[in-house]
């Protein structure tokens, strides 16, 4: 059978208004770690539904009412072959 995980849609949050030198930002993760990042090789940057919702759910997002403002407007799914 087909893993589970491979069937899972991946999404990217792109953090609107966030831009840098090197492009537009998204929400990354590095262990523990949650920050802004341009989109990089090697960095967590796609996540399913349930991985996202467990960031929002993390201490320091619980109160943050803009994080789900930018699930709503910043969600872009990612194609499987990337």
């Amino acid at each position: 059978p087909i893993d589970k995980r491979y069937l899972e849609i991946h999404y990217c949050l792109r953090l609107k208004c966030f831009n840098s030198d090197n492009g537009p930002q998204y929400l990354t993760t590095a262990g523990d770690k949650v920050f802004a990042c341009a989109w990089r090789c090697g960095l967590k940057q796609t996540f399913t539904l349930a991985e996202l919702e467990n960031i929002r759910n993390r201490s320091q997002f619980k109160s943050v009412v803009w994080f789900d403002e930018l699930m709503k407007s910043g969600l872009e799914e990612v194609d499987s072959d990337d």
